[in-house]
Formats: C-alpha cells, structure tokens, sequence
C-alpha cells in the first residue's frame, strides 16, 4: 500500500510539473499568470475570470461562424486585379415632356382632310394625338377611345413616331468611349435611354421588324473606382423632360423615383454607382 501510494504521489508531481511547464511555456496570452511566482492570490483569480471570459467568447464566435456556414455558406474575398473594379457608367432614360411636333400634326390635318369635316374636329385630333402620345398605366382611362378618326390602334404607334418632335441632344462625358443613345418606347412613352444595352429591345425598329433575336451589345462606358469623380453633360435639351435613372441593364420603371427638369434650367445630380460581379465559377 505504501508503494501504491507512493507511485500515486510521483504521478501527481510530475503531473502538477508538467502543467506549469506547459502554462509557462504556452505562448497564449495570460496563462503564465496563473503559475507565476510572486503574484497574490487576488491577481491569480483576476486572470482566471479574464481567460475564462476569453475562452467563453471564443466558443460563442466559433458557434455563431459554425451557425452561419451551415445556413447560408459564403466565400468574401478581395479581388487584387484593378481592372476588375470598373464599374459600368450609369444608365438614364430621358423622356421629354412635349413630344409632339405643332407643325406635323398640321401637315398631317392638311394630307387627311377627309377625316376632319370642321374645325373643332382638327381641335380634337391636336387634343387626342397629344394624349395618345403622353399616355401611361396612369393616365391611360384618359384617353378619348370614342374619336379615333379612321386610325387603328395597331397604328398609334407608327402614328406617334410620325408626329413626333425629334429629341435631339448631345451628351459630352468623361469616359473614354463615347456613350450611345437608343430611343425606346416605355411605361411614359417615347423616351431615349442613355448608356443602355436593354433599351434597343422596346425600339419601334425591333418591334417593326418583328426580330426576336439577340442584338450585339454596344461597347459599354465604364469608370474607374479611382478616376475620382467623373462628369457628364446632357446639351442642347430643348424641352422640360423627366429623368429615370438605373443599371445599365435595367429598364426604367415608373415605380421608381424620377426627376423632373424644366427646361432652360441647369441641374446637377449626383450619383454613386455600385456593382455587383459574378466570377466565372458562379455563373458556370
């Protein structure tokens, strides 16, 4: 029994030797604390409770990263290559607000006589064309359906794009290449889309040619993280017009907020783009 008991007691020492070697030697912070010479009791149980607080926070972290791994896994990860972070230039789609041209409507009345016996119904038409070619979701029940004069509804189209008053501006900006207009028809009407791959798809040209094709994407503007600020300017607008702005291939939803414009006015807006890349891998 004495022998027992002695093994058992060597056991112990070299046990109770290993542990403060191993908390002498251990490189995580504190633990050494716990074993140094000299230090008072107070200060022992002071480093107890702030590793004890470590370790409790540790395993509540690695709980919480295990957690979110397993429901929703995701892999952030910094792209070094700077010509990744260019970021397409913004898109707008501009629609003005006088979209009809006075004096073709009158050569219009001139050529089709026959379908205006008086002058109240020239009045009329003037008034009819101005609201077919203003027409929305919200203000379509505005539309007097009862007076067409003779014109079919699979001609308002080509009818309004006829009458039309030619939206001609000019767009100077910072980017290398040249930003491309695309006059498209939408929610608010004839409008012309700026920066835009999605716009030429709700062209009358499109739809006239009955294509249900793919169109060669333009060459798109794009800006640089580090070019700082970088500038562009609409001239020449010769009318009030509202402004949507969205993706490059984005459509423009009257949903959304949009700005208006008078015209004559000088108006700057700034804007801060994002985007989204997905990496080959993901799309494959």
């Amino acid at each position: 029994m004495r022998q027992r008991g002695n093994v058992i007691q060597r056991l112990i020492t070299h046990t109770r030797k290993f542990i403060v070697f191993f908390l002498e030697t251990n490189t995580a912070h504190g633990l050494q604390y716990l074993v140094l010479y000299g230090l008072h009791a107070v200060e022992r149980i002071v480093w107890i409770c702030c590793i004890a607080i470590g370790i409790f926070g540790m395993i509540s972290l690695a709980q919480r990263i295990l957690y979110r791994y397993q429901t929703s896994p995701m892999v952030v990860s910094m792209d070094r290559n700077m010509y990744f972070w260019n970021t397409s230039f913004p898109s707008l789609t501009l629609c003005p607000h006088i979209r009809i041209d006075s004096v073709k409507v009158d050569q219009y009345i001139q050529l089709h006589s026959e379908k205006f016996a008086t002058n109240e119904d020239a009045v009329d038409f003037r008034e009819f064309i101005v609201k077919l070619a203003n027409v929305t979701y919200e203000t379509f029940l505005e539309l007097p359906m009862n007076r067409t004069y003779g014109i079919l509804s699979e001609d308002y189209l080509d009818l309004i794009m006829n009458l039309s008053l030619p939206l001609q501006f000019a767009v100077s900006s910072g980017t290398t290449v040249p930003v491309k207009l695309q006059p498209t028809v939408t929610e608010t009407g004839i409008c012309v889309a700026v920066n835009s791959r999605m716009a030429i798809y709700s062209s009358r040209e499109y739809w006239k040619n009955q294509r249900w094709d793919l169109v060669p994407l333009p060459t798109l503007s794009v800006i640089h993280p580090l070019d700082g600020e970088v500038l562009s300017q609409l001239n020449e607008l010769k009318s009030s017009y509202d402004v949507y702005f969205h993706g490059y291939m984005e459509v423009p939803e009257i949903s959304k907020k949009r700005y208006s414009f008078y015209e004559a006015f000088f108006t700057t807006v700034e804007l801060s783009a994002q985007e989204i890349f997905t990496s080959s891998n993901a799309k494959e």
